[in-house]
């Protein structure tokens, strides 16, 4: 018989996920995942598979426990310009600057994705999720007479990801939260 699993498989994403966010696939070892877990490597491995495996479960949990959040927030907005422009700016302003680590998808994207089909497909259904998210909200804007009926809701949809995507891997790289409001603002232009 089997031993019962004795963890919250939650909160063991949760812990790895800040590892993986915070070091990259590649950098996380499993003495770092450990330690992070409270795990043995056999309770990880019994549970999750290998490192690959939790890693696509943290992926999930991501895009379901963070991405998802976010997402709901955008749709439930009242104004969905100001949704979009929230979206963006709540991804620096309320994080503290020795936090700021950009997006745990685009991060990926970045490291792993041309690496790996299953990380790559994973990766695209998050980035696509917030794609989508953007898309209704131009399309309610549009309807509503807050966006130009010239532009194309999917088009700006998919600029807005990339602008957004982009905006994570300079989180990474600057501490600024003026410079990057200024990005912010710049980004938003596209919906004037």
């Amino acid at each position: 018989m089997g031993r019962h699993q004795e963890f919250d498989a939650d909160e063991v994403l949760e812990a790895a996920m800040w590892v993986f966010w915070e070091k990259g696939y590649r950098a996380t070892s499993m003495v770092d995942l450990e330690a992070a877990t409270g795990l043995q490597p056999g309770s990880i491995y019994n549970a999750f598979g290998s490192k690959k495996d939790l890693f696509l479960s943290v992926l999930d949990f991501y895009r379901e426990q963070v991405v998802g959040q976010r997402v709901w927030v955008l749709l439930q907005t009242a104004d969905p310009l100001e949704a979009i422009e929230a979206f963006f700016r709540t991804a620096y302003e309320d994080i503290e600057p020795e936090q700021l680590a950009g997006c745990l998808l685009t991060n990926s994207a970045t490291e792993m994705a041309k690496a790996d089909k299953d990380i790559q497909a994973c990766v695209a259904a998050g980035v696509i999720q917030i794609e989508t998210a953007f898309q209704e909200r131009l399309i309610e804007a549009q309807a509503a007479g807050d966006l130009s009926p010239d532009k194309d809701p999917a088009l700006l949809a998919a600029h807005l990801n990339a602008c957004f995507q982009g905006f994570g891997v300079v989180g990474r790289l600057t501490r600024d939260k003026a410079r990057l409001g200024a990005i912010c603002d710049a980004a938003m232009l596209c919906l004037r």
